[in-house]
This record gives C-alpha cells, sequence and structure tokens, in this order.
C-alpha cells in the first residue's frame, strides 16, 4: 500500500506518494494552491480531478496534509469524495513536519 502526503498552501500544492518504507516519492505533483482563505464546504473541483488520476495508479492506505489554508472542511470533503476508506489526517501548515511524521509512524505499525 502507499501513502499520499500533501502540502498545500495558497500558492501552491505538492502531493507526493511514497510506498514504505522508501523515503523516495514514487511519483510528486505540483499544482496551484489549494488552501484557501474561506471554506466553502464544497469540493474542490481541481484537487478532486488530481485525487482521482492517482486513483487510478495507487491503492492508498493514508493521507496526510499540511495546510495553509482556512477550507479544511472543503479539503476533507473533497479527499473522502475520492478515497472514502483511507485514513486522512489534516494538519494545519503551522503543525510543520507533522504529516509525514504521522504516515511514517503508521507505516512502522503496519497499518500501510
Amino acid at each position: 500500500m502507499h501513502y499520499l502526503i500533501i502540502d498545500s498552501g495558497g500558492s501552491k500544492t505538492e502531493l507526493a506518494i511514497f510506498s514504505y518504507p522508501s523515503e523516495i516519492p514514487l511519483k510528486t505533483i505540483r499544482s496551484a494552491g489549494f488552501g484557501l482563505p474561506s471554506d466553502s464546504g464544497e469540493i474542490i473541483k481541481e484537487l478532486y480531478n488530481l485525487l482521482c488520476e492517482i486513483k487510478k495508479d495507487f491503492a492508498l492506505s493514508h493521507i496526510a496534509v499540511n495546510l495553509g489554508g482556512k477550507n479544511t472542511e472543503s479539503f476533507s470533503l473533497t479527499l473522502k469524495a475520492v478515497f472514502p476508506d483511507v485514513k486522512i489526517y489534516i494538519f494545519r501548515e503551522s503543525d510543520g513536519t507533522a504529516a509525514l511524521s504521522l504516515a511514517e509512524k503508521s507505516a512502522e505499525e503496519g497499518e500501510v
């Protein structure tokens, strides 16, 4: 299984797919920023489309997000729409590398 790390702010987003125990991404995608200053509570269409492409190639067990915007609800809704059975963790940007640490911890525990 694979895990997806997303780092998203207002100006850019980076998505990286890993397979435990490797620390080298299998795939990295860079796109526009999806971290928005407000939360509409609606699916983020561009992010949804990127996630659908990832789902075609990778079976994910965990998703961890460092989010720089205030749109946690929209981000979560979008992720769950594409990956309803995947464990999803969303951290505020100020949490730093918490998302990567969580993914690594889950992998070590055999959850990935």
